[in-house]
C-alpha cells in the first residue's frame, strides 16, 4: 500500500501535498467575512459587493459589517479593492468586532448515523488530547480549554465527514464552519484542525504541534471552548480521523 501524507494550511485558500501516512489540516474560521452566504470567502463575495455598491439592492445590517474589509467605517470601492487583495494575499481579515446574536441548540446535535460495527468514535483517545493540549497550554501560561459537549457532538460529525472527505470542505461543498451555524453555535472567532492516520493521541498532538498552523490554533490564547473527536473506521484509508473544534464563546 503506498504511503500518503497530506498536510493542508488554510487560511482563505487551500492547499495539499503528498508524501507519507500521515493526514492533518487546519483553518481559521472565514465565515464571517462571507458577505453572500455561501460558506465561502471568495471572489464570489468580492462581486456581490461591486452589485451591491452599483445600487442593485441593499445591503443588510450584518452585511454592512461584514462588508467594511477595510474597517474604516464605509462602504465602497476601496473595500472591494480590499477584499481582493486578502483573497489574493491569502491573509484573513481582522474579525468584526459585533458579537454574533445566535443562541445556543436546546438539544445537543448528534452524528448523523451511527457508526458501522467497523467503527467507532474513541472517547478516551479524544479527552486525552484535550489533556494533552491544555498541559502545552500551561507550559506557555495560557488558560485551559475546557471541553463543550456541543463542540465535542460537531466533532464527532466532522470526524467522520473527513473519513469521507479529507478537507476543510464538507462533504455538500460548504465551508467546514457552516457546521457551527447550522447549530446555533455562539461564537466570536473559531478554528478547526484536522488529522487522519495517527493511531494515538501523543502521535496527533505532536503532529499538531509540529505544524504551525495547527499550533497557532492550539495555543490561540483568544480561544476558551474545544471540542475533539476520534472517529475509528477500520475500512477507511487512514483508519484514525481526528478533529479539533475550537471557539471563543
Amino acid at each position: 500500500m503506498k504511503n500518503l501524507k497530506q498536510i493542508i494550511a488554510v487560511t482563505l485558500t487551500v492547499t495539499a501535498v503528498a508524501a507519507t501516512a500521515i493526514v492533518s489540516a487546519s483553518a481559521l474560521d472565514t465565515q464571517k467575512y462571507d458577505l453572500n452566504d455561501d460558506g465561502r470567502f471568495d471572489v464570489q463575495d468580492v462581486t456581490y459587493l461591486q452589485i451591491k455598491i452599483a445600487g442593485d439592492g441593499e445591503l443588510t445590517d450584518n452585511q454592512k459589517k461584514i462588508a467594511d474589509y477595510n474597517n474604516d467605517g464605509k462602504i465602497d470601492v476601496q473595500d472591494v479593492t480590499s477584499a481582493q487583495m486578502l483573497i489574493s494575499g491569502g491573509e484573513t481579515p481582522t474579525q468584526p468586532a459585533t458579537q454574533p446574536t445566535t443562541v445556543q441548540p436546546t438539544s445537543q446535535p448528534q452524528p448523523t448515523t451511527q457508526p458501522s460495527g467497523s467503527a467507532s468514535y474513541n472517547k478516551e483517545f479524544a479527552d486525552k488530547v484535550i489533556e494533552l493540549v491544555n498541559a502545552a497550554r500551561a507550559k506557555e501560561g495560557l488558560s485551559p480549554l475546557t471541553k463543550d459537549t456541543t463542540l465535542t457532538s460537531l466533532s464527532n460529525i466532522r470526524s467522520k465527514e473527513t473519513a469521507t472527505l479529507f478537507s476543510h470542505q464538507r462533504p455538500d461543498g460548504t465551508s467546514w464552519s457552516m457546521i457551527l451555524k447550522q447549530n446555533n453555535v455562539s461564537y466570536t472567532s473559531a478554528a478547526e484542525n484536522i488529522a487522519a492516520g495517527q493511531n494515538t493521541p501523543e502521535a496527533v498532538v505532536k503532529e499538531w504541534m509540529n505544524s504551525p498552523s495547527h499550533r497557532a490554533n492550539i495555543m490561540n490564547s483568544k480561544y476558551n471552548k474545544i471540542g475533539v473527536s476520534c472517529y475509528v473506521d477500520q475500512n477507511a484509508p487512514y483508519r484514525y480521523y481526528w478533529e479539533q473544534l475550537f471557539i471563543k464563546g
